[in-house]
Formats: C-alpha cells, sequence, structure tokens
C-alpha cells in the first residue's frame, strides 16, 4: 500500500523493551482515510523489532485487548512502513 504517513517517536522506556510509539495514517484513495493512533515498536531481549497494534488493558495487568486488528497486505504494509520510519528515525 502506497503512501502510509507515518508519526514515530522514539521513547526510552523504563523496562527498555519500549522503542517507539507512532500514529499512522492510511489513505484510502476516494474512500477516505484510517487513522490508527497509539502503535508501538518494541524489541524483547535481543529479538527482532516488531509492532504491536493498540491495545487496551484488562483487569488483570498481563491482560490486554485490541482495539484495532488488520489483516492481510494492509497489515503488512502498515507494519513495515512503521519499521522503516522508526529505523530512519534512530539512524
Amino acid at each position: 500500500m502506497e503512501n502510509i504517513i507515518v508519526e514515530i517517536e522514539p521513547c526510552n522506556s523504563s523496562n527498555g523493551h519500549l522503542k517507539a510509539r507512532a500514529n499512522v495514517l492510511v489513505p484510502l484513495g476516494e474512500q477516505g482515510m484510517v487513522q490508527i493512533l497509539g502503535l508501538c515498536v518494541l524489541e524483547t531481549d535481543g529479538a527482532e523489532l516488531r509492532v504491536c497494534l493498540p491495545t487496551r488493558r484488562g483487569k488483570n495487568e498481563h491482560q490486554y485487548f485490541d482495539t484495532v486488528r488488520l489483516f492481510g497486505p494492509l497489515r503488512d504494509s502498515v507494519i513495515a512502513a512503521v519499521l522503516d520510519a522508526y529505523r530512519e528515525r534512530v539512524q
């Protein structure tokens, strides 16, 4: 998907896993746009960077629920755009 706009803000979390927060704007042609707020770029124990879509916390401190779900090529495109923006920003 072309022209995904990413706003990314690197951060220093207390546990070191959270590397950045991001918001994305996905143009949908004549249908308009979708804005997704609150994506996270995480790195855990030397594993590859990963992008988590927005969630909300449940009653349990380790329980989270998705607030946005993306499927297929759209998901891949959004994740790639966020990781590209993060890598550009921290280099």
